[in-house]
């Protein structure tokens, strides 16, 4: 059963209700990605993400996910779901390291219903997020640094990562395609869908332990290259002929931006 840490317990402030700002144009359509090998498809997304403007200025990186599990999840020692269930984050990081993250457990069995979770930390003294490189060998060792070496997907893992952190603007995202590209082992799917029912493009890894093939994705926007999810799934090597893996856990990113405020949303 997977808790959800919380490491310090501080009090809440007050937010008053959510300030929306003006949304940007949608890109127009792009070609489908036809490229059938995943090196090509990832170098063709990143030149997608290149083309993307940069987000707006603010004082907070704001993110928003969501999490499914089949398995048990938690966002406090007193809300915990046996699984199937799912977590809803929306997070403020401040450039001086303060974050603000609210969260909704909802348990999909019905089995129980629980208030929403807040937290807030102080500016830690070291600023925000540290940045991404943009050179390919130092984003490779950043990149690596943060997840475990392990199977044909070194990378996934830490890129999923990155993107629960942090708005990670489009030239960052282009490089971190290009990273990618460049790595042996990875798949391609063309047509994939998303925890909200996104298409894209995945692009997967997998590592093998102890007998299971555990699986990850990163779920692509054919016309951005932007990260819409992941998925993990796992399939013992014992299992029959046949048999489907199981879906282990799925994040979708459903929003990011930078704001002024926390509470607000881009």
């Amino acid at each position: 059963m997977v808790v959800t840490a919380v490491l310090a317990a501080v009090a809440a402030c007050v937010v008053p209700g959510p300030v929306e700002r003006a949304r940007p144009e949608p890109a127009p359509a792009a070609a489908p990605i036809t490229a059938t090998d995943a090196g090509d498809a990832l170098r063709q997304l990143a030149d997608r993400a290149a083309a993307q403007p940069p987000p707006p200025d603010g004082r907070y990186d704001y993110v928003h996910t969501v999490e499914w599990t089949e398995d048990g999840i938690g966002i406090a020692e007193d809300a915990v779901a046996p699984g199937p269930a799912r977590i809803e984050t929306r997070a403020w990081m401040g450039i001086d390291g303060s974050l603000r993250r609210e969260q909704q457990l909802i348990d999909e069995t019905g089995a129980g219903s629980f208030p929403p979770h807040e937290v807030s930390f102080p500016p830690d003294g070291r600023g925000g997020a540290e940045e991404i490189p943009i050179d390919p060998v130092a984003l490779r060792e950043f990149l690596a640094g943060t997840w475990p070496p392990e199977g044909s997907a070194p990378l996934i893992g830490a890129v999923a990562l990155l993107h629960q952190s942090r708005v990670v603007e489009p030239e960052e995202m282009a490089a971190i395609l290009g990273v990618l590209a460049a790595e042996d082992g990875l798949g391609v799917e063309l047509r994939a869908v998303d925890l909200l029912g996104r298409e894209g493009v995945a692009v997967t890894g997998h590592r093998v332990a102890a007998g299971v093939t555990h699986r990850r994705s990163l779920i692509l926007d054919a016309t951005t290259g932007a990260l819409l999810g992941t998925d993990q799934t796992s399939l013992d090597a014992g299992a029959p002929a046949g048999s489907r893996p199981s879906t282990g856990a799925r994040i979708a990113f459903a929003g990011s931006g930078r704001v002024d405020t926390i509470g607000e949303r881009p």
